[in-house]
């Protein structure tokens, strides 16, 4: 069970990193200078990280 809200919460955090990946390029577009820059750098690192751990969840728990 702790397992499932784990992936829950990173899939969350995932989804609300590339939330913020299209909002900084949109603040890009937009030429607000430097905020889309950090929201697409950080959001795109966090997203990336958290999906990863939820797929080696996911090969772990199916592996046995």
């Amino acid at each position: 069970m702790r397992i499932k809200i784990l992936v829950l919460l990173l899939t969350t955090i995932s989804i609300v990193s590339m939330i913020g990946v299209i909002t900084g390029y949109i603040l890009d577009a937009a030429g607000v200078y430097g905020a889309g820059f950090y929201l697409i750098g950080i959001g795109e690192v966090v997203c990336v990280a958290s999906a990863a751990v939820v797929v080696a969840i996911g090969i772990l728990r199916h592996s046995k």
